[in-house]
């Protein structure tokens, strides 16, 4: 089973969330990125489950490190596939 988790943190909570689910899936493919890290969508087609962990900072806004992974998928000009 191919298994990906992305995360976005401003704090570094989601983070250490995502690297403790990592550590215990540690049987099975796991990769663990940054949302920001995935830069073309049609990668996420070859995990069988895709975890995404996410916190929000200030008035409820995406972490740095999330906010392209977060504008890529809202593109409306994407193939709804």
């Amino acid at each position: 089973m191919n298994i990906l988790i992305l995360y976005g943190s401003q704090t570094g909570n989601a983070k250490n969330m995502s690297q403790e689910i990592y550590s215990n899936l540690e049987k099975y493919n796991v990769e663990i990125y940054s949302l920001n890290d995935i830069y073309n969508l049609s990668i996420l087609n070859n995990y069988n489950l895709i975890i995404i962990m996410c916190s929000t900072t200030g008035n409820g806004d995406f972490p740095d490190n999330s906010l392209k992974f977060f504008k890529k998928i809202k593109d409306r000009t994407l193939n709804k596939n």
